[in-house]
């Protein structure tokens, strides 16, 4: 799932303008970047958790596309931060459609989709809303 995901992503990425350089990093903690001022995403492919990438790089893209500023993002640089969560909630919304365009929603396994990607289990709720929605929106 994580290729085609990444290929995806980077496609969404492209279609919008947003660079992107994916590059391994001496530190597998390095954390992935996104630079408003050069519309550049920076990806560790090194990540010690390589299943998070996807969801890092739709994060990142989540930024890009919200228009988040230096400042914003600087500032705010906090796993609790509103400018944080609105950037994982973007990037949520580009993955979920992708991942679940050919499933039903009978067969919908938010657990197996959070696994897959590594998703923090606080992101439950968000993850969970996301997916109904999605669904909700394509029934109609």
């Amino acid at each position: 799932m994580n290729s085609d995901l990444l290929d995806y992503l980077l496609g969404v990425a492209w279609d919008n303008g947003i660079g992107y350089k994916l590059t391994p990093m001496d530190d597998d903690h390095w954390l992935p970047v996104y630079l408003p001022t050069h519309n550049l995403i920076i990806i560790n492919t090194n990540w010690y958790i390589s299943q998070q990438i996807p969801l890092q790089l739709a994060h990142e893209i989540g930024h890009a596309l919200n228009g988040d500023s230096e400042y914003e993002y600087q500032a705010c640089f906090s796993a609790s931060s509103k400018v944080e969560n609105e950037a994982t909630r973007r990037g949520l919304e580009l993955i979920i459609p992708h991942v679940y365009e050919n499933i039903e929603p009978c067969d919908a396994n938010y657990q197996h989709f959070m696994e897959a990607l590594a998703i923090p289990s606080h992101y439950t709720s968000m993850v969970v809303g996301i997916i109904d929605n999605f669904f909700i929106e394509r029934e109609n």
